[in-house]
């Protein structure tokens, strides 16, 4: 049986990601290669070390902006439409948070009759979208109309696109967490212990207001002594808190 070829483009690869990625390396129908940009140093866009075995970095523009007083940046594959002639895959799973590398990547998928999946957040519950995405908010619904397929991060962000007239039978769910078969391994260890622990996944961005959660710790620690808080997430805003 032919394996189907599929050129997966992010911004750059994640360390949680891996995981995801090794299951289609293992995956016996797909051939599949990671298109990736160069990341930025100093926040959390950068690439993870890795042994993956099928990945290119092409050449990536960073423009900075400023979103609620911080500094972020817009990145941007400027010959992505080139990359994706070269490699010639008949499916593309592309990140959404880059519109001009979507664009690129709807265009071949278009002219070339290939199948698109737009892979996204959507939306965060009860946060209005920024000044910048309101603008070009059209547009993107476009993009979203227009893929064969949506790849959303949790049922929210099913919700969240049915209510933008996105037909729900071409949305499916893929949560975005960690590989929890790894998690599973543990869960053993932890079921036995007398301790009690909270356990934090995520982004440390202020959005999240994770101080909120070390003052209710500290308050339960002071009542019992075996209680434990994991935080894991990038590093890059910890001292922030």
């Amino acid at each position: 049986m032919k394996k189907i070829k599929l050129a997966i483009v992010y911004q750059v690869i994640f360390h949680y990601r891996i995981p995801f990625y090794k299951e289609i390396e293992r995956d016996k129908d797909f051939n599949s290669i990671i298109l990736h940009g160069s990341g930025i140093k100093g926040t959390k866009i950068r690439n993870a070390n890795n042994d993956l075995k099928s990945v290119l970095e092409i050449k990536s523009l960073k423009m900075p902006f400023k979103q609620q007083g911080e500094k972020r940046y817009f990145s941007f594959f400027p010959f992505l439409f080139f990359s994706l002639i070269k490699q010639n895959p008949e499916v593309i799973l592309i990140e959404s948070t880059s519109v001009p590398n979507c664009l690129s990547a709807l265009f071949y998928a278009k002219l070339f009759r290939r199948k698109i999946i737009y892979w996204t957040l959507g939306s965060v519950k009860n946060k209005a979208l920024s000044y910048p995405v309101r603008k070009i908010d059209k547009l993107i619904n476009y993009i979203e109309k227009q893929t064969d397929a949506i790849f959303a991060y949790s049922s929210f962000t099913k919700r969240y696109f049915t209510s933008r007239n996105i037909n729900p039978e071409k949305i499916f769910v893929g949560v975005n967490v960690l590989d929890t078969r790894e998690i599973l391994k543990l869960k053993k260890e932890f079921t036995n212990s007398q301790n009690f622990r909270i356990l934090f996944v995520g982004t440390i961005i202020p959005e999240k207001k994770l101080e909120l959660l070390l003052d209710v710790f500290l308050k339960l620690e002071k009542k019992h002594k075996n209680t434990y808080l994991d935080i894991v997430g990038s590093e890059h805003n910890i001292m922030k808190i």
